[in-house]
């Protein structure tokens, strides 16, 4: 800011002001409401306006590899400065100014200064999907937690009720959980959910989505998918996902699971659907466990 107020131009003379306009954004963005993720965006571009409104530049590139965040304004030309962006040991970020001749330690200075301006409300920004993520996030697994399966199964009936469409939901559960815990500790218990959660993942169609419910139960929220072919999903899932031995302490594992299987009806509410899937779910235990049952009576036997 000294520095600043040192120069003789005009625009430079504004330095204060133009750090006050970027300090102003960050509540605007940010102040009593919710945070879009795109409104990093918002404060990169005013940065770059206000930018130029201080000394001659051509391109403008921000990158943050942590999340995949990318923006380039204008042309990137052959001389640069690049700026590593931190606060609090968090990294935001790498910012490069370029233009066809090169800069002046003075031009430097001023840069640094106006990025001084956009350190917090930056940093502000950028936390927000990563609170988003953790909160709705399952810590283990990386798979979506039961807030979100919640939330989610409500927008999904929405739908559903708007488009005359079905879907259906799939819940699986380990069948011997705390017995292997007991064997194999807890560190194996929670490989084994990881191990699943990864073959889920792979396994499931584009639109679904997978959900890590409790300790050992996973959920699958089906869309546009009647009961039948729930079902067909589910005991592919059986074959080739919860079927195929786990490594534990050097010994291939067999871990088995119970699943049932409810499709959303134009009568339900999110409770019901619940209750429906729980209850063949249930049924699918009392039956002898590692089966498939589904509330409209369809079942899938254990198989040797």
């Amino acid at each position: 800011m000294a520095i600043a107020r040192q120069q003789t131009g005009s625009k430079w003379k504004q330095l204060p002001e133009m750090l006050e306009t970027i300090h102003r954004q960050g509540p605007e963005l940010h102040g009593g409401r919710n945070i879009r993720t795109q409104d990093y965006y918002c404060l990169i571009r005013n940065f770059v306006r206000l930018l130029r409104e201080a000394l001659p530049c051509d391109g403008v590139e921000y990158e943050n590899d942590d999340l995949n965040l990318y923006y380039v304004d204008g042309s990137l030309e052959q001389a640069s400065c690049q700026f590593n962006l931190a606060m609090n040991d968090t990294n935001l970020g790498l910012m490069r100014i370029t233009r066809a001749t090169r800069f002046d330690q003075q031009e430097i200075i001023l840069i640094e200064n106006i990025l001084s301006g956009l350190i917090k409300p930056l940093s502000m920004a950028l936390m927000h999907p990563k609170l988003i993520h953790s909160a709705f996030h399952d810590e283990l697994t990386g798979l979506c937690n039961t807030r979100f399966y919640h939330d989610r199964l409500e927008m999904e009936i929405k739908r559903a009720l708007r488009h005359a469409r079905t879907f259906s939901i799939i819940k699986m559960d380990n069948d011997d959980f705390g017995k292997n815990n007991e064997i194999y500790g807890k560190d194996s218990g929670d490989n084994v959910i990881q191990e699943i959660a990864q073959r889920l993942e792979r396994f499931s169609r584009r639109n679904d989505m997978i959900f890590r419910n409790m300790d050992d139960e996973f959920v699958m929220l089906l869309t546009a998918a009647p009961d039948t072919t729930a079902v067909e999903i589910a005991s592919r899932i059986k074959r080739s996902v919860l079927s195929t031995p786990l490594r534990l302490d050097d010994n291939d594992v067999m871990v088995t699971f119970s699943v049932g299987v409810a499709s959303f009806r134009n009568s339900d509410d999110a409770s019901s659907l619940l209750d429906r899937c729980d209850q063949a779910l249930y049924q699918a235990k009392a039956e002898g466990k590692d089966r498939i049952y589904s509330d409209a009576g369809l079942r899938v036997p254990h198989q040797e």
